[in-house]
């Protein structure tokens, strides 16, 4: 089924239709005879909805066409190489993207649906976009921060909207109505609730998530001890309000630590922060898990003719003429992607090196066209060798 994109400009004075684009999807131009039948012209190839859309603002823009922001649906907001094109080229953007869509908030990962989760109350602003029939249609809106390595002057925001729910007619409360909040009937309570948790908080007081060990239930149970009756719901939607979530423990410590280990953490982070700000490279390096090569089961499934799987080894053995081959992984920070290289010979650092070659040629160089240099923020060897101190290349 083909479809049509379509391109519109929008004014407060109207909007009118500026551009198309023929979308087709790859089972057509897959099928030049279908294609031919149904009129396409020859040589049309497969392309993306967000590259068709970036064809089209292309044209827009070498028409010099004044434009204040772009918009565009899940569709396009989802494909990040686009987003990163509409910043090179300095144009303002409003995209929709999926609650899964990653974004670095600091040095830590969150999807985008955590993040507005854990935003409390007073972060949220309530507007009205219009009048509809039942009368002025609010939703709640609230932004929040997050990396952007392409330039300084430029700033990324996740904006978060909900809809209130409608009122049934008749129903309707007067202004201060309805049950109080329990922080109004007890004002003490989110003072005793942290100081039960105190002990028991993990993570950085500064950051955006935090979590605590005990449960609900055993949190409602000693505030009802401490004269404060509280139901375990209760205590679960104040918790959120105030940016807890209950996690299980994780492995972490590693034994002794240097003194100064502090102080390398926190020159590691300044470092990572410069290179992102001026559009440098920010990479990781590591070692994977090393796999036999050969004819070996491997986890997983692909479609097979009925009854006719492909036959392997029954045992694991090494193949001494093959041996086993050493995946070696560069992750980019800043764009989220990673390139791995497969080799036969030891985990050396002549491989690393290698390794970091062919991903800046592959990879690197065509985002980071004007970089000068190249962060390594971490290299971690699974053997004998230590971490390796970060560099700047």
């Amino acid at each position: 089924m083909s479809d049509w994109g379509v391109f519109s400009y929008a004014t407060p004075n109207g909007y009118t239709f500026l551009d198309r684009e023929l979308y087709l999807p790859k089972s057509w131009t897959d099928d030049p005879a279908r294609c031919q039948q149904a009129g396409v012209p020859a040589g049309v190839e497969f392309a993306t909805k967000p590259h068709l859309g970036r064809r089209m603002l292309q044209r827009l823009f070498e028409t010099q066409v004044p434009c204040a922001w772009v918009s565009g649906d899940e569709v396009y907001g989802s494909d990040h190489l686009l987003r990163l094109w509409l910043e090179t080229q300095g144009q303002a953007y409003v995209l929709a993207v999926s609650i899964k869509e990653p974004l670095w908030i600091g040095y830590q990962q969150y999807r985008a649906d955590q993040v507005a989760a854990n935003l409390a109350t007073t972060d949220w602003v309530r507007l009205s976009c219009e009048d509809g029939t039942k009368g002025p249609r609010e939703y709640d809106w609230a932004r929040v921060a997050f990396n952007c390595p392409t330039t300084p002057d430029w700033q990324r925001w996740l904006l978060a909207s909900k809809e209130q729910q409608e009122q049934t007619d008749g129903l309707i409360r007067q202004p201060g109505g309805g049950q109080k909040r329990i922080e109004e009937k007890d004002p003490s309570v989110l003072q005793a609730l942290e100081s039960l948790l105190e002990p028991m908080s993990r993570g950085d007081p500064q950051s955006l998530l935090r979590w605590t060990c005990k449960s609900v239930t055993k949190l409602a149970e000693q505030l009802r001890a401490m004269g404060h009756p509280i139901c375990p719901k209760t205590v679960h939607t104040l918790l959120r309000s105030m940016g807890y979530s209950l996690q299980s423990n994780l492995k972490r410590h590693e034994g002794g630590e240097h003194p100064d280990r502090d102080k390398q953490f926190q020159h590691i982070a300044r470092r990572v922060t410069q290179f992102q700000q001026c559009h440098r490279p920010v990479i990781s390096v590591d070692t994977k898990k090393k796999e036999l090569v050969g004819n070996f089961k491997n986890a997983g499934q692909e479609w097979q003719p009925e009854k006719q799987p492909v036959a392997v080894n029954v045992y694991d053995f090494k193949d001494d003429e093959l041996g086993k081959v050493i995946p070696y992984g560069v992750y980019d920070l800043s764009f989220n992607q990673g390139w791995v290289s497969v080799g036969i010979d030891h985990d050396t650092a002549e491989f690393a090196v290698e390794s970091i070659r062919h991903w800046w040629y592959q990879m690197g160089q065509p985002l980071y066209p004007r970089s000068e240099g190249c962060k390594i923020s971490e290299i971690l060897e699974f053997g004998l060798q230590p971490r390796v101190n970060p560099t700047d290349c």
